[in-house]
């Protein structure tokens, strides 16, 4: 399995069981993760708007943290712009096709498969799914390297530690519920 060029959506930023898998995953090698300052933006405005326990310095850090895991990870649009006749996304999220274009992305994950149009991404070389049912193709495709990358994820967690099956309901609650069943049969 070719390593994926994977775009982030900011709902999967969002997501700290679910962006710490797929740093993890990168930081294995088996993918490649890209955002961009606007999505950035909008995991920013997000978190400080749902979780009044995290500050911007928490957020700033966490930024931090993800770009020393995935130093090429920001995008920059050097690519020539999109073809503007062909309805790609929600007006809000064409952000997220331009960025994943100039990145050279196979994938943009997102849990809103709705804001996106995978027939009209396809004429750019570009998938749309959602992480939950991306990582469980990828765990069907390299399954040592996949549950090595979770149990990484579960034990780094320390405020509080989960057991197994605290971590399973974690990921079902994060949106992962196909990985997690997976997981669990």
């Amino acid at each position: 399995m070719p390593q994926a060029i994977l775009f982030l959506d900011a709902n999967v930023l969002y997501s700290a069981c679910c962006r710490d898998l797929l740093l993890e995953l990168a930081l294995s090698g088996l993918c490649r993760c890209h955002w961009s300052e606007q999505v950035l933006a909008e995991t920013r405005r997000a978190l400080l708007r749902q979780r009044p326990d995290i500050s911007g310095h928490n957020v700033d850090r966490l930024f931090a943290l993800m770009s020393q895991a995935c130093p090429d990870a920001l995008t920059q649009t050097r690519r020539p712009p999109l073809p503007t006749p062909i309805p790609y996304a929600d007006p809000a999220d064409i952000h997220v096709v331009h960025a994943a274009y100039a990145a050279h992305a196979t994938t943009i994950l997102t849990f809103n498969l709705k804001h996106f149009r995978a027939s009209a991404l396809a004429t750019l070389d570009l998938h749309v799914l959602s992480p939950d049912t991306w990582l469980p193709e990828l765990l069907e495709a390299q399954p040592a390297h996949v549950l090595q990358a979770i149990e990484t994820c579960r034990l780094r967690l320390r405020r509080p530690s989960l057991s197994q099956p605290a971590h399973l309901q974690a990921m079902r609650r994060a949106g992962l519920v196909r990985l997690a069943t997976h997981l669990s049969e």
